[in-house]
């Protein structure tokens, strides 16, 4: 016996046997392509004497994202040579990841610095004062220009154990 299967967005049964025979009619009919089935549409010819584009007239990445002058591992260094662990957040155990947002500019300034996420004020001012530090960035593009882009900085602030 064929068991009816639901189909769920239409809200009808169907049973395996109807489907098993329209799959099987798609792929036995005879299908033309569709160039030749129109009528009345004008041929271009090919043509091969227009020349490639030079290798150097390649146009820059269409979208790319702002960079920190010497990388991600650059960036880390300056954060970790520029934070300041604040004494109140670290006497009331106070840790973990403050989300900063920023804009990068076409020529490559941060600005409009703000907190999306923080465990604790404290540590909040400390991660705007070091980031406000920061040097230009690489600008970014968005649809091959230099345009102004948003920016997430997650800064983690870890509490040494004691075996450190």
């Amino acid at each position: 016996m064929i068991h009816p299967i639901r189909i769920a967005a239409v809200g009808r049964s169907f049973s395996a046997g109807w489907l098993l025979a329209a799959v099987f009619l798609l792929l036995t009919a005879k299908i033309q392509p569709l160039a030749a089935q129109t009528v009345g549409v004008a041929q271009v010819p090919q043509t091969t004497d227009t020349p490639a584009p030079a290798a150097a007239s390649v146009p820059p990445a269409p979208n790319a994202y702002p960079e920190f002058v010497g990388g991600d591992a650059a960036l880390m260094q300056f954060l970790g040579q520029t934070l300041r662990y604040p004494a109140d957040a670290y006497k009331e155990g106070a840790q973990g990841k403050v989300d900063v947002s920023f804009w990068i500019d076409e020529k490559g300034h941060p600005y409009g610095f703000g907190v999306v996420e923080s465990p604790h004020p404290s540590l909040a001012v400390e991660a705007l004062r070091a980031l406000r530090l920061m040097p230009d960035w690489l600008p970014g593009r968005r649809n091959g220009q230099i345009a102004p882009q948003l920016v997430h900085v997650p800064v983690v602030f870890r509490r040494p154990t004691s075996g450190q």
